[in-house]
């Protein structure tokens, strides 16, 4: 495996999530002052219904593709086909269970919306599948281009609408347009033009079958505590808790898919080298959880000065969701990369025993317990699903490596947690009034902190770590350039 070309890789997909963030976190920042609380409860409600059905287009094509030796014309052309009459019946669904929706929610604006979201699932399902051969190639520019552009318009015209309007509608319209961009952009960008086909379709469907019912899984397991908090508590509440938990899982989308999806289309091409398999996965693990680690115990341990800044002081009430939130972005990076290995095998029936266990786990006791907070609520379902994914990626590592190998890993990920812990604790030394200061202020105490250390952990711990020492030649190639210049001109300013 090539870690440059899958840094290279990572750090494109990471770019253009980064991209897509920053312009929708503006974006946020604006919508948070202008709609209120439970204008965005009612899109939470209507995200989540939506996000019910997408669950059952979760065929896996990407992986699959991705995956294939040789994917042919007819291969991308059946992917295409399979998607797109799934969505069209997922639609045509959609539209006749409006009322079971309307009802349960008792909010008749709920009509509209789902109307509106069961035509963008049938839109969605014209995307180019061809765009799934430049991620395998690595060729993510022409990507990055369409989903930027597509993402900056919407925002354009969400925070248009939303001043002009002040209505839930201009989120919706922002994703409409996000949407059609994004499917008419895919034609650009590769000449392949699909075409209705079924050749194939057994052996795709055999890889996929688990997925779907594993996406559904998934959905529960993630956006049921929304349906099950909308019962219990009001609007204004489910609209915090869907936003805190929407800017919490910016850095797991957008570090998380990124280093993991790479990762995949590099181990798929390492064979059955056992041992030279692990190597590089462990290699790929610590170097996404040096990304993810600092995030989770910093969003973690300043949750309140972080929702103050972004979504201002009336939010204030709802920060403690925020920092538990955070702590999915460490406990994704397990389960994905889990995934990734079972994947790669093209062995998804796991992913899906998992699903089905956690889901029961996780919802039995927010169904049958009393809450008096919505963070009581918060706190319990986010520390089962925590555990239960730490669970999960032990068991899968032990199951395809072994378990000294395990205790080596484990080793590096409690160090590497001490560490930013230590840096947490230094860059809260400092304070000022200010809270914008303030923020800026810790991150960069925090970020060179970080940063120092870490480049002495690595110096540490590379000379018993091979995966660890390949990181450190990777860090040092791009440090003692910056390092030399800024000794250079020291020296310059003596002489």
């Amino acid at each position: 495996m090539n870690i440059n070309n899958l840094l290279k890789g990572s750090v494109l997909l990471m770019f253009d999530s980064f991209a897509k963030k920053l312009i929708g976190l503006f974006s946020t920042l604006i919508l948070a002052r202008v709609l209120s609380p439970e204008d965005f409860g009612i899109v939470a409600i209507m995200l989540i219904i939506a996000a019910f059905f997408e669950t059952f287009t979760n065929l896996g094509t990407s992986d699959y593709i991705i995956c294939a030796r040789r994917p042919t014309r007819d291969l991308i052309n059946t992917s295409f086909t399979l998607n797109l009459l799934i969505r069209v019946s997922l639609s045509i669904l959609m539209f006749c269970t409006a009322d079971v929706f309307v009802r349960y929610f008792d909010d008749q604006r709920l009509y509209d919306l789902i109307y509106f979201y069961a035509l963008l699932m049938t839109v969605g399902g014209l995307e180019n599948p061809a765009l799934h051969l430049l991620k395998r190639t690595h060729n993510y520019k022409p990507i990055i281009k369409i989903t930027i552009l597509a993402k900056f318009i919407s925002v354009i015209i969400t925070i248009f609408i939303a001043l002009v309007y002040q209505s839930y509608w201009a989120l919706v319209l922002g994703t409409a347009t996000s949407i059609f961009i994004q499917m008419i952009g895919s034609y650009f960008v590769h000449s392949h033009r699909p075409k209705i086909c079924f050749a194939g379709l057994q052996a795709q469907w055999a890889f996929s079958k688990w997925l779907i019912p594993q996406g559904f899984l998934g959905f529960g397991r993630v956006h049921l505590d929304t349906f099950i908090a909308s019962s219990i508590f009001g609007k204004s509440s489910i609209g915090a808790y869907n936003s805190m938990k929407y800017i919490a899982f910016i850095p797991s989308m957008n570090i998380v898919q990124p280093m993991t999806g790479t990762l995949l289309a590099q181990l798929s091409r390492i064979g059955n080298n056992t041992e030279h398999l692990r190597s590089r996965y462990d290699s790929s693990l610590i170097l996404t959880l040096l990304i993810c680690l600092p995030m989770t115990v910093f969003l973690y341990f300043n949750s309140e000065l972080v929702v103050h800044v972004l979504l201002g002081p009336q939010w204030i009430e709802f920060h403690s969701l925020f920092g538990w939130f955070s702590l999915f972005i460490f406990s994704l990076s397990m389960q994905h990369s889990a995934n990734r290995l079972f994947i790669m095998n093209k062995n998804t029936r796991p992913i899906f025993i998992f699903e089905i266990c956690s889901i029961g786990i996780i919802l039995t006791p927010l169904f049958l317990l009393n809450f008096d907070s919505i963070q009581a609520f918060t706190q319990l379902k986010v520390s089962i699903e925590v555990c239960l994914c730490i669970a999960y990626f032990l068991v899968t590592y032990i199951r395809f490596f072994n378990l000294k190998q395990l205790l080596r890993i484990a080793g590096l990920i409690i160090s590497l947690s001490m560490v930013t812990i230590l840096c947490q604790y230094v860059s809260s030394l400092w304070y000022v009034e200010n809270m914008y200061l303030l923020l800026v202020l810790k991150s960069i105490l925090f970020g060179a902190c970080y940063v120092l250390c870490i480049y002495l952990w690595l110096l540490v711990v590379r000379s018993t770590f091979i995966e660890v020492n390949y990181i450190y030649q990777l860090f040092a190639d791009k440090i003692t350039p910056i390092l030399n210049k800024f000794k250079g001109q020291l020296a310059d300013k003596k002489s």
